[in-house]
């Protein structure tokens, strides 16, 4: 259970609330892999297994320090084989005298489990993701753009973001749910 500001966790029977200040800031910017809760905090990604949460992103801290509040806030999380990602925004990195080292559009940081390291995608506007499981493919992962048409593209699939025009996409099939 979360807010932006506080995580706790519910047994069926007690309520512990960790009161630590942090939470998950994105309504999509959650995952579990591996029997782990990975979450976006403000100053980056946590993991717990229901105890207090361990930031693991502090090594790539500069990234989540230069992205935007709104970014941040708009993030998404997904899995895929033994790497979760987490969509961000535009970041701009500086050097340690304030000036512009560079600036980044549309980063999707890919933390892989078994290295322990973290890689940088950039030019992918995910707002959210979804694991796909298909007859051939048990590990998907596909995303939605953040564009007026909310798009939808399988993940690091070469390929895959074309033009709308091009007839060799192959279609994604989803599904709705409605309240009306």
């Amino acid at each position: 259970i979360a807010n932006k500001q506080n995580i706790a966790t519910w047994d069926n029977s007690n309520l512990q609330n960790f009161d630590i200040g942090i939470g998950n800031i994105s309504d999509n910017g959650w995952v579990k892999s591996s029997g782990v809760l990975f979450f976006l905090g403000y100053d980056g990604i946590y993991s717990t297994t229901g105890g207090l949460p361990k930031l693991i992103s502090l090594k790539i801290s500069d990234y989540f320090s230069g992205a935007t509040k709104a970014g941040k806030e708009a993030g998404a999380m997904g899995k895929k084989g033994n790497s979760i990602f987490c969509s961000i925004g535009d970041i701009t990195l500086y050097h340690p005298d304030g000036s512009v080292k560079e600036s980044l559009v549309d980063v999707v940081i890919e933390y892989n489990l078994v290295q322990d390291n973290f890689f940088i995608h950039t030019g992918i506007s995910a707002t959210h993701f979804a694991s796909y499981l298909t007859s051939d493919n048990t590990d998907r992962l596909e995303y939605c753009d953040d564009g007026t048409n909310c798009n939808v593209y399988e993940f690091l699939r070469s390929g895959s973001a074309v033009d709308d025009e091009d007839v060799t996409n192959k279609e994604i099939l989803f599904e709705v749910e409605s309240n009306c």
